[in-house]
């Protein structure tokens, strides 16, 4: 008889993913390598996926940023009192002209064309600022303004800490606003007039009021970048005991080991790592093997197509020395040591072994099942089906309560049990069909002694009992479907699994879907609070020497001097930046 169920790959490829707390461990200063499997994993992204991932990142950009609640003060000419501002009800509407993300010799060029503008709302200014300002309310009106953000990311692997780096230098950012028209009405307020006028002054106000902002925001901004790129990369870098809920645990590790980047090909990165049980459990026979498997052979050579022809964004490709060593640490763990109380009542069983009834305690006998899998089970990747999996022999012992004690009944082997295994992609999900083909097994009856006469009956129902047990063993309890996780409604498309070069090398090629996407929502107010410090001070609030609200609270205001203030900083440069650098051009 043939049967086919559904289960996940959890414990195939989520082992890596987890740790026994939950969560990732990671060794202080790096794991070092070599690892025992210089390649684990390789993932490859071609230059076109780049294109794929730029026009994911142009869907994230968001459509308007509002600049409401933000305020501060600046010094015109030292020794003049300060000019406070408050931005109320501005919002910049933000359109992407362009993203583009370009691999390049050991590095990524990042290109970032927007335009911004907005009408609405006021700059209220009080003060003085070469003249006497009183209290004026400043319209705001930004014409379509052009703005060109130009990022440069060098990336290197550093073999001590087996950590992707941005090497001393390797983040630039380069700025470029073209001019833009003055967006405050200088015949409504006298900043816009001082501004539009600044030629005739001796004082260049464009340093005065957005230096201290540019060179906080800019200047901090290729650290930024660096930080989160190395941050991103870091969570590939795993030290980790993963409890299968076996008698022994899992040593996971794993850790980028060669990094390519190329204008041709694009980026390749390479994972070592190694997944090993130290102690095996003591369900297993002895002499239990430390490794199994031959080394895959190399990758197949980059393309930016999978071995049909389709283009993809990224692919993942795993060897198969890796699944073997996933599986033989499975097995040393005990995992796929089952035992299951109370599996059926002895009355159940012996309408299929009526002897069994002679031998039981009563029709309500508790029975025993206990699954072995004699041997590491070995994969192979075959292509159609996907992957042919072989169990080197399944013992199952059978013990019932006879004579108040568990004894053992019978017990029956199958020297292997061929396994298919596809990918069904279906319903967003991602469900690994298993089917095995009990019947064309041949299966011995190892133990009969307390039915000496009755050996011949046992063997004619093994086929029911050994399908009932692997599917103890492979059933839904012990694995489950999921899906592919997105990121802020960005999905993986197109999801498809081959075996290439030479069956050595399972691969996932996966596109980008974009169409669902949500863009960020950045709040520019959020130093202080929504409305600003009076709503912000305090407590949790976040305010205090890092906050951007001044030494003395919020009675004294927000300070664009003080640490923490880079919302306001960014909401005066949205206003200021552009048409202040068209000026300096002149």
């Amino acid at each position: 008889m043939s049967f086919g169920w559904r289960c996940g790959w959890a414990v195939l490829v989520g082992v890596a993913a987890v740790g026994a707390d939950g969560g990732i461990a990671r060794a202080e200063g790096g794991i070092g390598l070599p690892l025992d499997l210089e390649r684990a994993a390789v993932l490859r992204v071609p230059p076109g996926g780049f294109a794929d991932l730029a026009e994911a990142v142009a869907a994230l950009v968001p459509t308007s940023l509002p600049l409401d609640g933000i305020a501060g003060e600046a010094v015109c000419v030292e020794g003049d009192p300060p000019l406070t501002y408050a931005l109320a009800g501005i919002v910049v509407d933000v359109a992407v002209d362009e993203v583009s993300i370009a691999p390049g010799e050991g590095r990524l060029d990042v290109t970032l064309a927007l335009t911004l503008s907005g009408a609405g709302g006021s700059l209220d200014v009080s003060g003085t600022c070469l003249l006497p300002l009183g209290s004026d309310a400043c319209p705001f009106a930004l014409d379509p303004a052009p703005l060109r953000v130009d990022l440069g990311l060098a990336l290197a692997l550093d073999p001590t800490t087996s950590a992707v780096v941005v090497p001393e230098g390797g983040a630039t950012v380069a700025v470029d606003f073209l001019p833009i028209p003055n967006p405050l009405d200088p015949d409504a307020c006298l900043l816009g007039y001082l501004l539009e006028a600044e030629e005739l002054f001796d004082v260049p106000l464009q340093e005065v009021l957005l230096g201290p902002f540019l060179d906080e925001a800019l200047g901090g901004l290729p650290d930024a970048v660096a930080d989160a790129v190395e941050g991103a990369f870091a969570s590939l870098v795993m030290d980790t005991s993963l409890d299968l809920g076996a008698e022994s645990p899992l040593s996971v590790r794993l850790a980028p080991s060669a990094l390519a980047i190329t204008e041709a090909e694009g980026l390749e990165l390479t994972l070592g790592g190694s997944i090993a049980v130290e102690v095996p459990a003591s369900c297993l026979p002895e002499d239990v093997p430390v490794d199994v498997g031959a080394a895959a052979g190399p990758p197949p050579a980059f393309s930016a197509t999978d071995g049909a022809g389709a283009p993809y964004a990224a692919a993942l490709m795993v060897p198969n020395d890796l699944v073997d060593q996933l599986l033989l640490a499975a097995w040393r763990s005990g995992a796929l040591c089952l035992g299951l109380d109370d599996a059926a009542p002895a009355g159940l069983l012996g309408l299929l072994f009526p002897p069994l009834l002679d031998f039981a305690d009563g029709d309500d006998a508790p029975v025993r099942a206990d699954v072995a899998v004699l041997a590491p089970p070995r994969a192979t990747f075959s292509g159609d089906p996907l992957v042919t999996l072989q169990l080197e022999g399944v013992a199952l012992d059978i013990l019932v309560m006879s004579q108040a004690r568990m004894a053992r009944a019978f017990g029956l082997e199958l020297p292997a049990i061929p396994a298919q295994l596809d990918v069904d992609l279906t319903g967003g999900a991602i469900t690994p069909v298993v089917a095995v083909d009990v019947g064309s097994v041949a299966a011995e009856v190892v133990y009969a002694e307390p039915f000496p006469d009755d050996v011949e009956a046992l063997a004619a129902v093994v086929p029911t009992m050994l399908d009932a047990a692997v599917g103890a063993l492979l059933g839904d309890d012990l694995l489950g479907s999921f899906s592919v996780p997105g990121f802020q409604g960005i999905a993986v498309a197109d999801l498809r699994f081959a075996a290439e070069g030479e069956g050595d090398w399972l691969v996932a090629y996966a596109g980008l879907d974009a169409t669902a996407a949500v863009p960020l929502e950045i709040d520019l107010a959020g130093a202080c609070g929504g409305e600003g410090c009076d709503a912000g001070c305090g407590g949790d609030a976040g305010c205090g020497g890092d906050s951007g609200c001044g030494e003395e609270g919020c009675e004294g205001g927000c300070s664009h001097a003080a640490a923490g203030g880079a919302a306001a900083r960014a909401g005066l440069a949205l206003l200021l930046l552009g048409w202040t650098a068209g000026r300096r051009r002149r």
